[in-house]
């Protein structure tokens, strides 16, 4: 029996996509980046996105990914991916469109692709916990939790910050990690 098959055996079959309130966040890195977010709007719908100061943010840096809107939602550029995003998933993501994410994360970019638009829609922040399936090979974690928060002019949202905490696996010889 392969490593990766004892390891597979302990997840539940489909990846389960919850949607949070932001008041039940339990993540640190994830909690100050809402918490720095809700500083920056005040009374807004949003903060503008020159507004975000990434030297206030600390070690929540590990966990944030800018992402510019393209035509009001019709692709998203990820910008940036902090440390634990890069390790928590089986591509490249700095840099990239969604669009062209969608063959090598089929299960993450079109999750990603329903946020997004609906935080662009709505101006409002999304907040979601993850439990990865044996569906999801493309994932190198097995839970998370994360939030999607608007920046932009009023009316009209132009740049994403996603702040995501993931629990990683690690498998050697047969042990999960």
């Amino acid at each position: 029996m392969s490593p990766s098959y004892l390891v597979k055996q302990l997840y539940p079959e489909h990846t389960r996509f919850e949607e949070i309130s932001c008041y039940d966040l339990l993540e640190p890195n994830v909690c100050v980046g809402v918490s720095h977010w809700t500083q920056l709007r005040g009374s807004r719908p949003y903060p503008a996105r020159d507004e975000l100061d990434i030297r206030q943010l600390g070690r929540a840096l590990e966990s944030i990914s800018l992402v510019r809107v393209i035509d009001d939602g019709a692709d998203f550029l990820i910008r940036v991916a902090g440390d634990q995003l890069r390790r928590a998933y089986a591509a490249q993501l700095s840099g990239r469109l969604l669009s062209d994410l969608e063959t090598e994360l089929p299960i993450s970019a079109r999750r990603w692709r329903k946020m997004f638009r609906k935080v662009v829609a709505s101006g409002r922040p999304v907040a979601i916990r993850i439990t990865v399936g044996c569906d999801a090979p493309e994932l190198n974690f097995f839970k998370a939790e994360g939030v999607c928060l608007p920046f932009g002019d009023p009316g009209r949202v132009d740049y994403l910050v996603v702040f995501a905490s993931h629990a990683l696996v690690s498998v050697e010889e047969g042990q999960v990690v």
